[in-house]
């Protein structure tokens, strides 16, 4: 009997997310420099998506807070997000003294 003949609707349903630990990502930043260093920290950080982070130049960053306003999705630049909601994000510590260097 297929899906939609006498039975429940099956949907599909993502897995929860498995974040990465604390300690994980500490292990992850201490390898890396450079660009990829600053890259993974902004990731880590902020939540961004990978077309957000892609996007930032110098000028969405005012020395406290990174604004997410735009994005690559499939190789387009948008001028918006994926939820089409600018952020204006408070930076930590550790963001600020990678983009600070």
């Amino acid at each position: 009997m297929g899906p939609l003949k006498g039975g429940d609707l099956l949907l599909h349903q993502s897995p929860d997310p498995d974040p990465f630990t604390f300690e994980e990502k500490m292990a992850t930043l201490d390898k890396l420099d450079g660009q990829a260093k600053t890259y993974f920290t902004l990731a880590f950080e902020t939540g961004a998506r990978i077309g957000e982070l892609l996007t930032l130049t110098w000028n969405d960053y005012d020395g406290k807070y990174l604004n997410i306003d735009k994005a690559i999705v499939r190789q387009v630049l948008k001028a918006s997000t994926k939820t089409y909601i600018k952020r204006k994000v408070l930076l930590t510590p550790r963001p600020k003294e990678v983009l600070n260097r």
